[in-house]
């Protein structure tokens, strides 16, 4: 027997339907939007949300199937889903004559929040597939299975839906009101990015597109310099810079400050962390680079420095100057903040603040335990609570798979030519969902089919965090049950 039997793909495909349900309707919203832009093919941006409708309603037409949802369940639609609507986000880049991988990868990375774009001369394409960019990074930001909380959820799905997005912690004690009180700060952030971008005076097309990537931690821009273009507008980077960090921040810390308690973001021992190691890193650069005989150090130098820390680590992907012109000391440290990435709860990839302080507390454990007695107790404890040995060694897995994942696809890019350095940069960049490398724009835009491939299956994995992938090809290549 395997261990997914037909009965359990009839739930997974049940599932997967009411989620593409749920998504048709939301995708035709770039549509609506077009229509005032009074360009010819409308369709082509209404057919992502009709095509993802009709593939919905007849998965959930066909399969009835009334069994109770479990995690295998939940892990299984998750990876699936993934997978699925960036075929439908691919149709308005094919209807613009990219070729289907780079359509098909220019979606994904736009839903798993990556910011990895092979789109040259930015400006030269039409706002409303610029505006279908950002709103994918908007959408996938939040999770596709938190949306499809909101609106549609069966009985008893909900808890394991909720952690196949590789999130736990609940807002409110359903899962419905969890969801619904997300999408509220998620909203109100966008909103309010998008009114203070314009009021600084960034045209209100680009403070839209900016606020919607920024709060989702994606980086797409509508500008081939990202935020150098807006360089001009004193304002503009501080308040993106601001808002990378809300987006970076555990939601559950965003309610308690939005119901009053603001305190609760001083007693966040993952959120002090994150920006302690912001203020370490900023500091180390520009020692750094205050040294080096190359670069000149000024005020504007000390912004762009605080902002490719902040945008790396967050990981939003917005660049304000060349990443590729830093020398190996300062690339290391940035690809350090791009593997340890935001708050857990929050719009981020890399593998966590609170993984971090987990795996720093748990050696540090092993340690003091090698100098007390053997039948001493010493808890790991993060953010007040002991954690179970059962959560270590989860931790500990994840980053060994995390680990694994990044050394497979740099090793696939320098079997391919690439430089040690670039190699890693890309696979690590790509896993961690943060977008800039450090290959030149001439090496980037020249990459081929296989290194494209490669990206969208890092990316891929590092959206899910590795182990719903894992249940999905584990299932399809084993003949017996655990």
């Amino acid at each position: 027997m395997r261990f997914v039997t037909k009965k359990d793909w009839e739930i997974v495909f049940r599932t997967l339907g009411e989620i593409l349900l749920v998504m048709g309707p939301v995708l035709l919203i770039p549509g609506i939007v077009a229509v005032f832009y009074n360009i010819n093919n409308i369709f082509i941006f209404m057919a992502p949300g009709l095509l993802c409708s009709l593939v919905g309603y007849g998965l959930e037409t066909k399969f009835h199937s009334n069994f109770k949802m479990n995690t295998k369940h939940a892990m299984l639609a998750s990876a699936l889903v993934w997978l699925i609507v960036p075929l439908f986000g691919s149709i308005p880049f094919l209807a613009n004559d990219f070729s289907f991988l780079d359509s098909y990868f220019e979606s994904i990375s736009g839903f798993t929040t990556a910011g990895m774009t092979i789109m040259k001369n930015i400006e030269s394409y039409p706002e409303p597939l610029l505006l279908f960019r950002s709103f994918m990074q908007w959408i996938g930001g939040v999770g596709i299975i938190v949306l499809f909380l909101l609106i549609l959820m069966r009985p008893g799905a909900g808890g394991h839906l909720y952690r196949s997005e590789t999130r736990s912690e609940r807002i409110k004690p359903s899962m419905r009101g969890t969801a619904i009180e997300i999408w509220k700060i998620y909203g109100f952030y966008t909103i309010a990015c998008a009114i203070l971008l314009y009021l600084v005076g960034m045209p209100l097309f680009d403070a839209v597109n900016h606020s919607m990537t920024t709060i989702a931690t994606g980086g797409f821009s509508t500008k081939d310099a990202s935020i150098a273009a807006f360089s001009d507008i004193a304002l503009v980077k501080p308040i993106i810079i601001i808002f990378m960090i809300i987006g970076a921040t555990s939601f559950f810390i965003h309610f308690r400050i939005l119901d009053g308690d603001f305190k609760s973001i001083l007693r966040s021992e993952e959120f002090k962390f994150m920006i302690s190691i912001m203020v370490v890193a900023s500091l180390l650069i520009t020692l750094r680079i205050s040294l080096t005989e190359d670069f000149s150090l000024g005020i504007e130098e000390l912004d762009n420095i605080i902002f490719q820390v902040v945008s790396v680590m967050t990981p939003t992907g917005y660049t304000t100057i060349g990443i590729t012109e830093w020398d190996s000391f300062t690339k290391i440290i940035l690809l350090i903040l791009m593997v340890m990435g935001g708050c857990y709860g929050s719009t981020t990839g890399g593998l966590k603040i609170i993984r971090i302080l987990i795996l720093w507390k748990s050696m540090w454990r092993t340690i003091k335990k090698s100098l007390l007695p053997e039948a001493a107790v010493v808890p790991v404890k993060v953010m007040g609570k002991p954690l179970k040995d059962e959560e270590i060694a989860f931790v500990t897995g994840l980053t060994v798979a995390y680990a694994l994942l990044v050394i497979s696809g740099a090793l696939i890019f320098a079997a391919l030519g690439y430089q040690p350095l670039e190699s890693i940069s890309v696979s690590v960049s790509a896993v961690s969902n943060v977008g800039p490398t450090f290959l030149s724009d001439e090496a980037w835009f020249g990459i081929g089919a296989v290194e494209k491939i490669t990206l969208i299956i890092l990316i891929y994995a590092g959206r899910l965090e590795i182990f719903p992938i894992l249940v999905l090809i584990t299932t399809l290549i084993k003949r017996k049950r655990i």
